[in-house]
């Protein structure tokens, strides 16, 4: 019987964990490669200078156009007013940067939506990855205050706690008490 308990618990902190992760790629994927995407612009000239509301807007438009299925930084450009269309080699850069997501993200997992984001996590894993690999030298360097994070929710897999639901715990109690 206790046995049985302690499987239940098992199984509850598995699926916890499951879940925890699911939600930490959703909530954190796009704030994400917007930071890694902003710090790979930062190295291009025409980005130089810029204040970063407008790298963000920039960021944000890479982001969309690299996330989605026919969509070029050509044809989103329009509807952000604010910036300044780049010369052509830097479109030819942007570009690229854009094809680099695609193809690190897979065609397989485009568009990226958040019911795929929640359904195929795992498949997000080698991107978040890459992206945590570029920024630990920008973190060093600390350049544009750039903070490192973990690709799951929790720092290690051997949790030092388990959580017990209340009825669990009534449960394993009350079968220790019969012993």
């Amino acid at each position: 019987m206790i046995s049985i308990l302690l499987m239940q618990i098992m199984t509850n902190a598995a699926h916890m964990a499951v879940v925890n992760f699911r939600n930490h790629v959703v909530t954190n994927f796009r704030p994400r490669i917007k930071r890694w995407i902003r710090l790979r612009i930062g190295t291009y000239a025409f980005f130089g200078n810029m204040r970063q509301r407008k790298l963000k807007s920039w960021a944000s438009l890479l982001l969309w156009a690299g996330t989605t299925l026919n969509q070029s930084v050509t044809t989103l450009l329009p509807r952000y007013t604010s910036l300044s269309s780049p010369d052509a080699a830097t479109m030819v850069l942007l570009n690229a940067l854009v094809n680099n997501i695609r193809q690190e993200i897979g065609p397989a997992n485009l568009p990226v939506t958040d019911r795929l984001l929640r359904r195929r996590s795992e498949a997000y894993l080698p991107i978040l990855h890459r992206v945590l690999t570029d920024l630990i030298p920008a973190a060093a360097n600390n350049q544009q205050g750039t903070k490192l994070f973990t690709l799951l929710p929790q720092c290690s897999n051997q949790a030092a706690f388990v959580k017990i639901t209340s009825s669990g715990l009534h449960r394993y109690s009350c079968h220790c008490m019969q012993v």
